[in-house]
């Protein structure tokens, strides 16, 4: 089979050369290194990885396969991913397609043959970068000042890629709770975790007000998890409604909910990628998704107390008012765990 040569440059100007697999295209974004096995299909079809270029550390990929029904949303949003080795045919009997198969089809491009170990050790060491992929373009001067041209755009809004546009209620026979879901790119499966709770559910577009949600009756508003951006005017609009409805943030609206009650936020020097980060639960470790490479920054203000921590660098996880009925979740838990919370400012 012939092999078409592809690079990746990071913005330090370190090289790794290997071969392009997927769509033959140039894709710049954040790497993050993820740690998992599998998970592929959730992962860069999560909208929280919109802006992300995945680097898989596992050295086989793909082995699984892709079904589509897996995805948690109706594309792929990350920019590219970088894999040791990938699997050309899959052993899964739910998979439809394999990896190469699917991310052409979604014009995703790809690099492999590098060392994804080495690669995750330079940025351990290095803290985060932007990362160029190519299989047309290997004058790396000329990729290095794409690189610097594209750090230097990073004020766009990517909610604007990944948020819901109009709104969509999810009807329930017999609700116990009323969920206003302020949608900044939510994931189907934390969704249908939500339905499962007998929950009715509205998903509101980012432009929405405390007016649209209280006009519904909604008894909480949940911020979703979504592509990483300090949106100051959501910020604001989340400051002004504090007081008036029982909030819970998810990852980047949990990060959005700590800045707009006085927490500094800050780029993590490693991200928090992938479904085996473990933080303190009552006195015990459990083990977590997470999507963020954005943390809060100790100490809190005074109207904040920690809840919970990571177990490895000891950030802050999970965090919640000392007043209001106000928390917020960096990792992605079970439901189970905060439900009962709701309206509350004491999540577990």
């Amino acid at each position: 089979m012939q092999k078409n040569k592809a690079i990746l440059l990071l913005q330090d100007n370190t090289v790794f050369n290997g071969y392009q697999f997927g769509a033959n295209q140039e894709r710049i974004g954040e790497l993050t290194c993820v740690t998992d096995m599998t998970g592929v299909t959730e992962l860069l079809s999560d909208p929280a990885s919109a802006g992300k270029m995945i680097c898989m550390i596992y050295p086989e990929i793909g082995v699984d396969g892709v079904n589509p029904e897996d995805m948690e949303s109706g594309k792929i949003h990350a920019e590219a991913i970088a894999v040791k080795s990938y699997a050309r045919t899959y052993s899964n009997w739910r998979a439809k397609l394999s990896l190469e198969e699917w991310i052409t089809k979604n014009q995703t491009p790809g690099i492999y043959g590098i060392d994804t170990r080495a690669l995750f050790a330079h940025i351990r060491k290095n803290g985060p970068m932007t990362a160029i992929i190519s299989s047309t373009e290997f004058n790396t001067e000329i990729l290095a000042q794409k690189i610097k041209n594209y750090n230097s755009s990073q004020h766009k809004n990517l909610h604007d890629s990944t948020a819901r546009k109009t709104a969509n209620e999810i009807k329930s026979e017999s609700p116990t709770k009323r969920i206003a879901i302020l949608d900044l790119g939510a994931p189907n499966s934390f969704i249908s975790e939500i339905a499962k709770k007998q929950a009715e559910i509205k998903l509101f577009p980012i432009h929405s007000t405390i007016n649209d949600w209280k006009a519904w009756n909604a008894d909480c508003l949940i911020i979703s998890s979504g592509t990483e951006y300090l949106n100051t005017e959501l910020i604001s609009l989340i400051q002004n409604v504090l007081d008036k409805i029982p909030i819970v943030g998810i990852e980047t609206g949990a990060i959005l909910l700590a800045k707009a009650c006085g927490a500094n936020i800050e780029k993590m020097n490693m991200a928090h990628y992938g479904s085996n980060h473990p933080i303190t639960y009552k006195n015990k470790h459990i083990l977590c998704k997470q999507r963020h490479s954005l943390g809060i920054k100790e100490p809190l203000p005074s109207n904040l107390t920690t809840i919970s921590t990571n177990a490895i660098d000891k950030s802050i996880e999970v965090f919640a008012h000392t007043e209001l009925p106000v928390f917020g979740f960096l990792p992605r838990v079970s439901v189970d765990l905060w439900w009962d919370g709701l309206g509350t400012n004491k999540p577990w």
